[in-house]
């Protein structure tokens, strides 16, 4: 499983092994606890890729083998954007901070990970 992290100034990604419904049970079960206020809904999650990386081509190979959770979109000559297809969990329905889950096949979901590490990267030197 996928989980995204969106802070007020950045996304934070993590591989967890956990199934999605357990990390979503557990999530509400400490927002019970306390007494915190938690939406959970089916909901979309995006974020940027560098468009040079040699490992984007072996993404969009296994996505047509995968397609339907996942989409990926040319956002300019540097970037593409990567939209995901699961669970969004936050503080109220507009919030634009929460935590974003998706299960998909463990080989797609490494190379994201990968990908997105590979992007912090290129965005630290250029930024």
């Amino acid at each position: 499983m996928l989980k995204l992290t969106y802070t007020d100034a950045d996304v934070y990604i993590e591989v967890l092994s956990a199934p999605i419904e357990t990390a979503i049970a557990q999530r509400v079960t400490l927002a019970l606890r306390c007494g915190e206020t938690l939406h959970v809904t089916p909901n979309t999650a995006s974020f940027l890729l560098a468009a040079h990386l040699p490992q984007l081509a072996q993404l969009q190979q296994l996505l047509k083998q995968h397609s339907g959770a996942i989409a990926l979109a040319v956002a300019d000559a540097d970037w593409v954007e990567i939209t995901l297809y699961g669970s969004w969990l936050s503080s109220s329905p507009y919030a634009h901070e929460g935590v974003f889950l998706i299960a998909l096949p463990a080989a797609i979901e490494r190379l994201i990970y990968q990908l997105w590490q590979a992007s912090v990267c290129v965005q630290g030197v250029r930024g």
